[in-house]
């Protein structure tokens, strides 16, 4: 779970928009007809801060999408 936090190192700038993470995380639970099988959902919920062009909203929910590929793999080429 994750959500965002006021840092010294990066100050507020007036000059870039700065987004606000509320929550962000993933629930995992085991698939109640099956032993071998997790249900992986991906939450989140995210103030972008201003205007911001839909190609970048899609850039950054396609690497939250390519993740949860990665998780899948590792789970898969596991011994669990």
């Amino acid at each position: 779970v994750g959500s965002s936090i006021e840092h010294p190192d990066y100050p507020v700038n007036k000059k870039k928009i700065r987004g606000k993470v509320f929550i962000d995380g993933y629930i995992l639970s085991p698939d109640p007809e099956t032993d071998s099988w997790v249900h992986m959902t991906y939450l989140t919920k995210i103030d972008m801060g201003g205007m911001v062009p839909n190609f970048v909203k899609n850039i950054i929910m396609n690497g939250s999408a390519e993740y949860v590929i990665k998780c899948k793999k590792i789970f898969e080429d596991s011994d669990y």
